[in-house]
């Protein structure tokens, strides 16, 4: 503390120094001399007297002021090692510490890293969001304003050393936290919030609309994104291509929205995972954040149809090709799709592992072409 008060001891008026650049200085004959390696015109010269002094003794501006306190900065950085003590032994794999019919929460402690950091991921499933083409768009809506809403207020995390994300999946709502365990329940708490006290006034909805709406053309645009979309379109049983929503687009309005809001917000289950520097104690602390906000919720009669599904396709060489919106551009794009068996955690890890496999070898190639 002492060498920071030191270095601020030195920063007085008359020991400053001012650059100042500007293109209005090269016509006024101010500049005189020439610096030597880039011909660049400049002067210098002794700031006032009385104007250090006025510096020196400032009068008070109202409008100054400093910042309030920044509340996600954690005031603990312990690791929670008591753990061992308290608990006979640490779960090598992540166990299930919630469950009733609105919420599922899992548990994983570190015990590699080390660190007083933690990860939060949840996923607020709900079968509003493709529904039909108009819940689709109204979901892509919430999902861009959403986050316009929270940028503001999670700012302090940010600069606290925190990271968020939310994603619109076809499942439903996903948001990921990584920071220090200390106040990461306090981002998640105000995340919460502003999902469940979600509001929208009229400018900001007509201007992420529109935001919106070029999006869906920009992307149609991109070869890659319409052999994405075409492949979707094949392989999904529920699934509303771009070229649709760019139509709907103009139809919604604020009110269909808040409509659409209500009944997302009343049909959801949730189910997260909490991994790192946490006790027990914190999952059911994050529990019974999600229980309070999800007091008026529905239960949902069968959430396994809200998995991520995907249709067989027959054994054969099927091809689809379609023509690029943009005839301008002489790009194209090839997308092979290999579907092999039915989506489980092993052959997920299987198929992870030839992709990685295959993208190395490629990229050997590609770089001698």
């Amino acid at each position: 503390m002492q060498l920071i008060r030191d270095c601020i001891e030195q920063l007085q008026p008359d020991r400053c120094n001012f650059i100042l650049c500007s293109q209005n200085f090269k016509n006024q004959d101010i500049c005189q001399n020439e610096e030597y390696w880039y011909k660049t015109k400049y002067c210098s010269t002794d700031i006032e007297p009385q104007l250090i002094q006025s510096w020196t003794n400032p009068p008070d501006y109202s409008e100054l002021s400093l910042p309030p306190p920044n509340r996600f900065i954690g005031k603990s950085c312990i690791y929670k090692k008591y753990l061992y003590l308290v608990y006979d032994f640490v779960h090598p794999y992540p166990e299930l510490r919630i469950e009733d019919k609105f919420c599922k929460l899992w548990y994983k402690k570190d015990t590699k890293f080390n660190v007083p950091k933690g990860s939060v991921y949840v996923h607020f499933t709900t079968p509003v969001v493709n529904r039909t083409l108009q819940s689709s768009v109204l979901y892509d809506l919430f999902v861009n304003i959403l986050q316009q809403n929270i940028v503001e207020s999670a700012y302090p995390a940010t600069l606290a050393g925190y990271e968020y994300n939310i994603e619109g999946l076809d499942t439903g709502l996903v948001v990921t936290l990584k920071g220090f365990n200390h106040k990461i329940q306090d981002l998640f708490q105000l995340i919460l919030d502003e999902i469940f006290t979600f509001t929208c006034s009229d400018g900001l909805f007509d201007m992420m609309k529109e935001q919106l709406k070029k999006t869906y053309q920009n992307e149609l645009l991109q070869p890659y994104e319409l052999a994405s979309m075409l492949k979707f379109s094949v392989i999904k049983p529920v699934y509303w291509p771009l070229s649709e929503r760019v139509n709907a687009i103009d139809d919604v309005t604020k009110d269909m929205m808040e409509d659409f809001i209500k009944e997302l917000l009343s049909h959801l289950f949730v189910e997260g995972f909490l991994s790192g520097n946490f006790t027990p104690e914190n999952v059911t602390a994050f529990g019974n954040s999600l229980k309070t906000k999800l007091v008026n919720n529905k239960a949902l009669p069968n959430i396994d149809h809200l998995k991520k599904r995907l249709l067989e396709i027959p054994k054969d060489r099927h091809y689809c090709q379609l023509q690029s919106f943009n005839v301008d551009d002489a790009n194209s794009c090839v997308t092979v799709y290999l579907q092999s068996l039915p989506g489980t955690l092993y052959t997920s890890c299987l198929n992870e592992l030839l992709a990685v496999m295959l993208a190395s070898d490629y990229i050997y190639i590609i770089k001698f072409l």
